[in-house]
C-alpha cells in the first residue's frame, strides 16, 4: 500500500486522535497548521494513537500493537504501527527529506519511548503546545472535582484533598517532565498569556525564557463598524458547547429568572445541543472548515446583542469570544474564564462577574443597556489563520513533492487496515 507523496519538506505532528475525525479545538488548531504549512509548500504529517472501543477495541488488543492513525497534508492514509511509523521517518531521512519542526499538540494517550525515538531521528527543534492543561492535571480544565476552577498556583495540591483528582497529579506531572525534559531543542507555545503563565508556574524549569512564545491562533483584520440593533428587547445569546464547564447550569438559572420574573430580553442557544430550555430559542450554528464563519453570521442574521460565555474554566483561547468580538457583542463572562475575561478586560467589549447573581442583579435593574452604552470597542472585520506559526520555524519547502514507496509490506497491518475501512464504513451506513 502506497502512501501520500510528500515534499522536501514536512512537519511531524502528535495528538490523541485523528483530527479529520474530530471538531474541537485541537483538532481546528491542527487542521489550520496543515493548511499554513502546505500553503508554504511544506507538507504535515499527523499521526495519533488509536485506541478504539467495542469489537474493533477487542481485535487490536489482542494483536498487542500500538496503532496510530496516519493523516499526510489532510489525508488520511492508513493505520500503521508504531515500526513502520520509525521505518517510514528513517526513509524520509535516507530520501533527504527534511523533518523541519516536531509538534507535540497533547500527550494524552501517547507514550515516552516512542516519543524519545523519534525525537532520535529528527534533528530539528520540539515545539509543545499548551491548548489546555492536562500535562499538569487529570482534569485537563483544572476543575476541582469537575465542576469548578480549582485556583491552581502549582503549590503541591495536597491541600486539594477533597478533589478527586488529587491522587493522579503527582504522576501526570511526573510523565510530563519525563517526556518533556527528554528534548534538547524544546519550544513552548501557548495561545494566550493567560495559558503560558499557568503552565509555567509548574514546567517553567524545563524551559529556557526565550524558547516560549504566545501565538494566538488568529489574527484580525479590518474594523467591524455594524453594530447589532437594539429593538424592543435585549437579545441574549449562549454560544458553542452546552456543558457545565461552560455555564450551562448558570445559563438555565439566568432563563428561569427571566421567565419567572417577566424581565424584557429575548433569549437564544446558539450551538449543536438539542436540550431544549423554556424560554429560550435555540438556532443550530456548527462551525466547519468549509463554513467557518457560521457562529459569526448567525450572530449578525439574529441582531445578538451580548454573547453569553461563562466558562468555569481559564479558557487558553476561545474561538467562540473571537467570533463574538467580530459581530460586536457585548460578552458577559465570569471571572474564571481565563482568556475570556482578559480579553474582555483589554478590549473594553463586555464585563466580567464574580458570580452569577451579580449578572442576573444587573438584568434585573436593566443596567445591561449602561454597560452596551460604555463598551466603546470595536471587533475586527474578520480573523484569519495566525501565520506566525510559520514565523517560528522558518524555511520554504520546494513545491514539487516525490513519490514515497511502501516497502516492507506487513501482512497483519493490511488485515488491521481492512478491519478498520469494514469498521467506518459499518458506521456510516
Amino acid at each position: 500500500m502506497r502512501i501520500h507523496e510528500i515534499n522536501n519538506q514536512y512537519v511531524l505532528a502528535v495528538s490523541y486522535g485523528n483530527y479529520l475525525k474530530a471538531d474541537g479545538g485541537v483538532d481546528k488548531v491542527i487542521a489550520e497548521h496543515c493548511q499554513l504549512f502546505n500553503n508554504a509548500g511544506v507538507s504535515y504529517i499527523q499521526i495519533a494513537p488509536l485506541k478504539p472501543g467495542g469489537i474493533s477495541g477487542m481485535i487490536f488488543n489482542c494483536i498487542k500493537r500500538n496503532i496510530y492513525t496516519l493523516v499526510i497534508d489532510g489525508s488520511f492514509q492508513k493505520l500503521v504501527d508504531e515500526e513502520e511509523i520509525i521505518r517510514m521517518l528513517m526513509r524520509y531521512e535516507r530520501g533527504e527529506k527534511q523533518m523541519i519542526a516536531f509538534h507535540i499538540h497533547h500527550l494524552k494517550k501517547n507514550n515516552i519511548r516512542f516519543l524519545n525515538r523519534i525525537s532520535s531521528i529528527a534533528k530539528c527543534n520540539t515545539y509543545f503546545f499548551v491548548h489546555d492543561y492536562n500535562s499538569i492535571c487529570e482534569h485537563p480544565n483544572l476543575l476541582e472535582n469537575g465542576s469548578r476552577f480549582c485556583g491552581y498556583t502549582a503549590k503541591p495540591c495536597d491541600d486539594c484533598i477533597d478533589c478527586q483528582y488529587v491522587h493522579g497529579i503527582k504522576s501526570i506531572q511526573q510523565k510530563t517532565r519525563k517526556i518533556l525534559g527528554s528534548f534538547k531543542n524544546l519550544y513552548i507555545v501557548a495561545p494566550s498569556k493567560i495559558a503560558m503563565n499557568l503552565w509555567l508556574m509548574t514546567f517553567g524549569d524545563l524551559v529556557q525564557e526565550n524558547h516560549c512564545f504566545v501565538v494566538p491562533h488568529q489574527k484580525a483584520f479590518g474594523v467591524n463598524t455594524l453594530v447589532p440593533d437594539l429593538n424592543d428587547k435585549i437579545k441574549i445569546a449562549f454560544l458553542g458547547k452546552f456543558g457545565d464547564n461552560k455555564g450551562k447550569n448558570e445559563w438555565i438559572k439566568v432563563a428561569n429568572v427571566v421567565k419567572s420574573e417577566k424581565l424584557e430580553y429575548e433569549l437564544f442557544y446558539f450551538g449543536t445541543s438539542d436540550i431544549k430550555i423554556d424560554g429560550v430559542t435555540n438556532v443550530y450554528v456548527q462551525v466547519k472548515p468549509d463554513n467557518p464563519k457560521a457562529m459569526y453570521e448567525a450572530l449578525v442574521d439574529n441582531g445578538i446583542n451580548c454573547a453569553f460565555l461563562w466558562s468555569l474554566c481559564p479558557e487558553t483561547y476561545s474561538y467562540t469570544y473571537h467570533e463574538a468580538y467580530s459581530a460586536n457583542c457585548l460578552v458577559i463572562t465570569d471571572s474564571d474564564s481565563g482568556n475570556i475575561a482578559s480579553l474582555v478586560n483589554e478590549n473594553n467589549n463586555g464585563k466580567v462577574y464574580s458570580t452569577i447573581e451579580q449578572f442576573i442583579s444587573d438584568l434585573r435593574d436593566d443596567t445591561i443597556l449602561d454597560i452596551m452604552n460604555k463598551s466603546t470597542s470595536k471587533g475586527p472585520l474578520k480573523y484569519e489563520a495566525n501565520t506566525d506559526i510559520l514565523n517560528l520555524v522558518g524555511g520554504k519547502g520546494c513545491i514539487e513533492p516525490t513519490y514515497v514507496k511502501q516497502s516492507n509490506v506487513d501482512l497483519q497491518m493490511l488485515i488491521i487496515n481492512a478491519i478498520y475501512k469494514a469498521l467506518q464504513w459499518h458506521m456510516l451506513r
